[in-house]
Parts: structure tokens; C-alpha cells; sequence
């Protein structure tokens, strides 16, 4: 029991060792991939966008415009989420 006390008091005090060149370069290249990928779903989203938006107004039939509005809705919501992450992202590269 006192042996766990002890164990846990180290843990708080004692830092883990730093990490290695080499996890940090492993750090840096997985930050990186993460924010291609990001910058291509932000495109896609933008791509999407507009293509809906070219698209609005041609629906006579009031459902499916609401459903296109939605939808723009959506896409904004998402495409404000997917900056915000690669905004974080980019600036630790």
C-alpha cells in the first residue's frame, strides 16, 4: 500500500523523460499529414458549397429547397469546423 502511495507521489513530482528527436520528427510528420488532410476536406467542402449554391433557386418544389438549404447549412457548419482544427493544426507545424 505504501509502495502505491510512493509509486503515484513519483508520477506528480518526476516528469517522463523528454521525448526522443526522432518522436518528435514522427510528432511533426503525423501534424503534418493531419493538416493535408484537412486542407483537402476544406476544398471539397468549398467545392460543395458551390456547387449547391449554383444549384440554389432552379427547385420550384418547396421541400427541396428547404432540404437544399439544409443542407447549405450543414456544409457551412462543417467546413467552419474543419478550419478551426486546421487553423490549430497549422500553427504547431
Amino acid at each position: 500500500m505504501l509502495d502505491q502511495w510512493v509509486q503515484r507521489v513519483k508520477r506528480l513530482f518526476f516528469t517522463s523523460k523528454p521525448p526522443t528527436m526522432e518522436q518528435e520528427r514522427h510528432a511533426r510528420e503525423r501534424r503534418h499529414d493531419l493538416v493535408l488532410r484537412l486542407q483537402k476536406d476544406v476544398r471539397q467542402l468549398q467545392q460543395e458549397i458551390s456547387d449547391l449554391s449554383d444549384l440554389e433557386g432552379v427547385n420550384a418544389d418547396p421541400q427541396a429547397a428547404a432540404e437544399e438549404s439544409e443542407r447549405m447549412r450543414s456544409l457551412q457548419r462543417q467546413l467552419r469546423e474543419k478550419q478551426t482544427e486546421l487553423a490549430r493544426y497549422q500553427a504547431r507545424i
